[in-house]
């Protein structure tokens, strides 16, 4: 007979992407007629997963789903797609996390913040110890400000709650409208091939697009060019989707005030990378969604889900 088992394995170089006893705890209390195993290494996740119901992992490779003959579903944490293989058997669904926005938007508002507020200047006066109050004469406040949100998914969301909140414009862009917008958050939703009125318009632009082809090298010069001189670039999603020469290139001519980049197209960003020599690049390493609460976050996440799951099939 068929034990039931969700078989987990978040284990990373990561504190915060390493699943901790606590966590697994809350698995098995949830669920308490399946056995929760923690695995320590890949090799104990394959062994682990031949009798899993429901496998969590951070990456998953195609020839284990063989292996897996009562695998119902592949849970990952990630929102990107990198890292797990689809089932070549189209049989088992791949289920991704969507809970970060929660937390992207307030790396998101603190960037924003740091640009608006002039906090490289207060760092600076500090370090100079010079009390220049006159600094902030021309500084900005975001509720009279636009906000173009490119990839309106549900990071572009959770992001545009936050600055709606603010009193802040927000304009998100999709691809396609022709399922509607579905939202009532943004003053309006348009199609990446409207947008060059809206980058005229923006204070901030914030890339939070997926990686892949259809993204690469989403945004140009011809972008670039139709930007206000005082916006700022916020890459929160994937590092395609922007190439590196034309940021270079931005900021060296002045075209737009700044970056902030969380993502590149070569991670981790190389020592002899130009980007690492503007003051007004801000640099982060792929970490806009992690904090001390992003498996618990997760974990809730991942509970509801499965108590859904586990309803559908009459369990």
């Amino acid at each position: 007979m068929h034990t039931r088992e969700i078989t987990v394995y978040l284990t990373t170089d990561i504190k915060a992407c390493t699943a901790r006893e606590e966590q697994i705890f809350r698995l098995r209390n949830a669920f308490p007629d399946f056995n929760v195993t923690l695995c320590a290494s890949v090799e104990d996740f394959i062994t682990h997963v031949h009798n899993a119901d429901y496998a969590v992992s951070w990456e998953f490779k195609k020839e284990w789903y063989a292996g897996a003959p009562f695998l119902h579903a592949v849970f990952t944490p990630s929102a990107g797609r990198e890292w797990i293989e689809p089932d070549p058997a189209g049989r088992t669904p791949t289920i991704f996390g969507r809970f970060h926005g929660k937390i992207m938007r307030e790396t998101l508002l603190a960037m924003m913040l740091y640009f608006n507020r002039r906090v490289f200047d207060t760092l600076q006066n500090q370090s100079d110890r010079k009390w220049e109050r006159d600094a902030y004469s021309d500084t900005h406040s975001l509720t009279r400000q636009t906000v173009l949100i490119i990839g309106y998914g549900n990071i572009g969301r959770e992001c545009a709650k936050v600055l709606k909140a603010l009193g802040a414009k927000v304009i998100g862009v999709k691809r396609d409208l022709s399922k509607g917008t579905n939202d009532n958050i943004a003053d309006s939703v348009i199609t990446f091939d409207n947008i060059i009125p809206a980058l005229r318009e923006a204070d901030h632009v914030v890339l939070a697009l997926p990686g892949g082809r259809e993204t690469d090298g989403m945004i140009n010069r011809t972008h670039l060019e139709n930007m206000k001189k005082t916006a700022y670039i916020y890459n929160m999603g994937r590092g395609n989707c922007i190439g590196e020469e034309d940021i270079v290139w931005a900021v060296t001519y002045s075209k737009i005030a700044g970056f902030w980049l969380d993502v590149f197209d070569k991670e981790p960003l190389p020592l002899t990378s130009k980007l690492w020599r503007f003051p007004n690049v801000i640099i982060t390493p792929h970490s806009s969604a992690f904090n001390a609460e992003y498996l618990d976050l997760y974990f809730d996440e991942l509970i509801q889900i499965i108590k859904y799951l586990e309803t559908k099939r009459g369990a």
